[in-house]
């Protein structure tokens, strides 16, 4: 089964309206999908909530994921962590609890910022998780970081080496 995760950052736009997709928060206002995950704390989006609710109902959303509701003991204590920094964090390790064969990442960017900075290898950690177990990943859009160094190069090969190891 493949799993589409949408998020709001550059390129979101190009994720496929087919499969088993799944979104973020207010994205529900800008385009369907079949799973909507707003995991964030209750009233959050109060302004919003209540175009939310509508734009929910009118695209028969019925799985919506929030703080109540996500499988979150069941995901630790199958995966033996409770390592979750964000959004797409919980969504991957969903995906693959779930049995996924392939995840594909649209929008899921984290490029480093303040907010990102915590957040960035949390995704990279269960991106790792699914290939470990044979789940193809997938990331889309050229300013995504995940699974990438912050500057894009690999150490020793392309970047320059420190001359004074260790020297003060």
């Amino acid at each position: 089964m493949k799993i589409i995760i949408i998020g709001k950052g550059d390129y979101w736009q190009l994720a496929p309206f087919e499969g088993e997709t799944w979104g973020v928060n207010d994205l529900i206002l800008l385009r369907p999908f079949k799973r909507l995950f707003d995991l964030h704390a209750i009233g959050s989006w109060k302004d919003k909530q209540k175009q939310i609710d509508t734009r929910k109902k009118a695209l028969r959303i019925n799985t919506l994921y929030t703080l109540d509701n996500y499988p979150l003991d069941e995901l630790k204590k199958f995966f033996k962590t409770d390592y979750f920094s964000c959004s797409a964090a919980y969504m991957i390790a969903l995906a693959i609890y779930e049995g996924a064969t392939s995840i594909d990442l649209y929008g899921v960017n984290m490029v480093i910022a303040k907010e990102y900075a915590y957040q960035k290898p949390c995704v990279d950690y269960w991106c790792g998780q699914a290939m470990g177990r044979g789940i193809e990943v997938t990331v889309y859009g050229k300013t995504s970081t995940i699974m990438k160094t912050p500057t894009g190069l690999l150490y020793g090969y392309l970047t320059k080496q420190e001359l004074n190891h260790g020297k003060q």
